[in-house]
C-alpha cells in the first residue's frame, strides 16, 4: 500500500463497503455523483489500483464532512440575513406596502360621480310618453317654487303696514298653504298620494306645518315661520317622485345632484329625457 493510503484510516465498515464494491452506506452517495470528476476527487491516474482506491477515499470523506449539515446555531445563523440585507430587504417591502396602499387610498378617496349621460343606453331610457308627463310635472313644480318664493314680499308689506311679526307669519302661513293645495290638486293622484304620506308622517298634517306646529311644538320664532314658509322644501321626496315618473327610480340622486347645482327642476328633467 502506498504512503497515500497509510495517512487515510479506513473505517472497518467503508472496507467491507469497498469490498462489495458499493459505496458507503453512511454518506448514501446518488449513482450520478459516483464519479470521481462530479464528487471533486482529483486523484492522479495511479498505477496502484490500491493507492488510488485509498485517495479516493479520503477525499469522499472529507466531501461528506462539507455536506454534513451545520448546526443549529450555524443553520440559524446561515438563514438569517445580515443586518444591512435585513434593512434593505425590509425599507423595500416598506417601499412595496406604500405603493400599494397610496394606490388604495387614491382609490379609496376618489369620489363616486353621478352618471351625467342618463340617455346613453336607449333600453332603459323613459319612454316619450313618460318624458312629456315628467316634464309637465318639473314645470309645475317650478312654478310652485316661485309662488312659494313670492311670499317674503307679502309678509314685510305686512310687516311695513303695521302688522306684527306674529300676523304677518300668520299670512305667510297661510298663503304657503293655499299655494300648496292648488299645486297638489294638480299632481298625478299617485304622486300626490305620496306627498300627503310624507306630509303627515313628518308634520301631522297632509299640507304642511301649521303655524301654531312650528311655533309651540318647533320653537320656531314668528319671524324664523315667515321664512320657513317663503322657502320651498321637499328635496327629500321630489328627485324620487321625478324619477320614479321616468321609470328610472336611479336618476333621484342625479337629479338632487343637478338641483342642488342650481338647475330648476325642468332643465334637468329636460337633460335627462333628451330626444324624447
Amino acid at each position: 500500500m502506498s504512503d497515500l493510503s497509510k495517512e487515510v484510516a479506513q473505517p472497518k465498515e467503508l472496507e467491507q463497503s469497498q469490498e462489495l464494491n458499493t459505496p458507503p452506506v453512511q454518506f448514501q452517495l446518488a449513482p450520478s455523483l459516483q464519479s470521481a470528476e462530479l464528487l471533486g476527487l482529483d486523484a492522479p491516474v495511479e498505477t496502484d489500483p490500491a493507492a488510488a482506491q485509498s485517495h479516493n477515499v479520503h477525499k469522499a470523506n472529507q466531501r461528506a464532512l462539507q455536506m454534513k449539515p451545520a448546526s443549529g446555531a450555524d443553520s440559524a445563523q446561515k438563514g438569517r440575513p445580515s443586518g444591512q440585507d435585513s434593512l434593505q430587504t425590509s425599507s423595500a417591502q416598506g417601499r412595496t406596502a406604500g405603493i400599494v396602499q397610496k394606490k388604495d387610498d387614491e382609490e379609496a378617496s376618489e369620489p363616486l360621480e353621478p352618471e351625467t349621460d342618463a340617455t346613453a343606453a336607449d333600453d332603459e331610457a323613459p319612454t316619450a310618453e313618460q318624458a312629456q308627463r315628467i316634464r309637465t310635472m318639473a314645470k309645475m313644480r317650478d312654478a310652485y317654487e316661485a309662488e312659494v318664493a313670492g311670499i317674503k314680499g307679502e309678509a314685510q308689506a305686512k310687516l311695513g303696514s303695521g302688522s306684527t311679526e306674529e300676523e304677518a307669519a300668520r299670512h305667510a302661513s297661510a298663503k304657503r298653504r293655499e299655494i300648496g293645495i292648488k299645486y297638489k290638486d294638480l299632481t298625478p293622484a299617485d304622486k300626490r298620494a305620496k306627498i300627503y304620506a310624507r306630509n303627515l308622517k313628518k308634520y301631522g298634517d297632509k299640507y304642511g306645518p301649521s303655524p301654531d306646529y312650528l311655533h309651540d311644538k318647533k320653537g320656531k320664532s314668528w319671524g324664523e315661520i315667515i321664512v320657513s314658509a317663503a322657502t320651498p322644501g321637499g328635496e327629500d321626496i321630489i328627485p324620487g317622485l321625478l324619477a320614479e315618473g321616468l321609470g328610472r327610480p336611479d336618476f333621484a340622486p342625479i337629479i338632487l345632484t343637478k338641483r342642488g347645482g342650481g338647475s330648476s327642476w325642468f332643465d334637468i328633467v329636460s337633460e335627462l329625457t333628451k330626444g324624447k
